[in-house]
């Protein structure tokens, strides 16, 4: 009833700690997201992603960040 009821209406996704997510964590993260947005009947260029990471720096974290999240969600 609840996912009836919010069926297009998701608009964002925040995802903590985005850099712990890598291997098999990475894989299960972008599977969770899959589900999550068809649940909730949207596509993913339709949501806005929000990833948080206290711990990369410079441009070699900032690059390995992106990347892990442009596989998760499919972007």
């Amino acid at each position: 009833m609840l996912l009836e009821k919010s069926a297009g209406k998701l608009r964002w996704i925040v995802i903590d700690e985005a850099h712990s997510y890598s291997g098999s964590a990475a894989v299960e993260l972008a599977n969770q997201i899959k589900r999550i947005l068809d649940a909730f009947q949207v596509k993913a260029e339709d949501v806005r992603f929000a990833c948080t990471s206290a711990t990369i720096g410079g441009e070699d974290g900032s690059a390995a960040l992106f990347d892990c999240i442009e596989g998760s969600i499919g972007a």
